[in-house]
């Protein structure tokens, strides 16, 4: 009998945890609706962009309280207020008090945004997008051993990435050093031939090309 009741109960709560986990799921899913919509809007529809970003912030918000195992909520939570960050309007728009976010600052939103990078991180410490955008997030900061730090582990886990390749070609450009950059543009070449980019095109090969127009290099993937 007490097996029964032990079993019972076992499938009750297994129960529980995958309807709970189902229902975090789609305000998950309807968050990334929202957030589609929202970017798709011009710059100047300003009350509709606030009210579906709020309705993104809402439903991850939801999602995470369903589901605090999900990195991807995490880091989601932490792109769409980066994207918010930068437009004065909007981030003034947004009731940031509801979001756990400490005032509609520029600082404050990117002691969220932070948050919640090393929240997804903590939740998935191989992925190398993540310890990425960290990384870009420390260096906004002035935080510059930490930020290398994140890019280091986003290459050790991604070392074929080429779209991480090129980010750090640019990001060791910008920061002067010679000896990183070249060591990074070298690797984008290789891995840029080696996967047939050129004949294959897509973004990958439009972002490689205007990285290389950019610094006046395109030569250097010329047929």
């Amino acid at each position: 009998m007490l097996l029964i009741i032990v079993s019972a109960g076992l499938f009750f709560w297994a129960e529980r945890v995958l309807l709970t986990r189902l229902a975090a799921g789609r305000d998950f899913e309807k968050g990334m609706r929202y957030a589609e919509k929202a970017r798709a809007l011009p710059r100047d529809v300003l009350v509709k962009r606030s009210v579906l970003y709020q309705g993104v912030l809402k439903s991850l918000q939801r999602s995470r309280a369903l589901n605090p195992a999900d990195a991807r909520v995490y880091f989601e939570s932490g792109e769409v207020l980066a994207e918010i960050m930068p437009d004065k309007e909007l981030r003034d728009s947004i009731v940031a008090g509801d979001f756990g976010i400490q005032g509609n600052t520029e600082e404050a939103f990117y002691a969220s945004v932070k948050k919640y990078y090393i929240e997804a991180v903590r939740r998935q410490p191989t992925n190398a997008v993540y310890h990425q955008r960290l990384g870009q997030i420390y260096d906004v900061l002035s935080d510059t051993r930490r930020a290398e730090e994140e890019f280091d582990k986003a290459l050790y886990l991604d070392p074929l990435n080429l779209s991480i390749h090129i980010f750090l070609s640019k990001y060791y450009l910008s920061k002067h050093n010679e000896e990183k950059f070249n060591v990074h543009l070298a690797r984008t070449i290789q891995l840029y031939q080696k996967t047939g980019l050129a004949e294959g095109g897509g973004p990958l090969h439009n972002m490689m090309v205007s990285f290389l127009r950019s610094i006046e290099k395109e030569e250097l993937i010329a047929k």
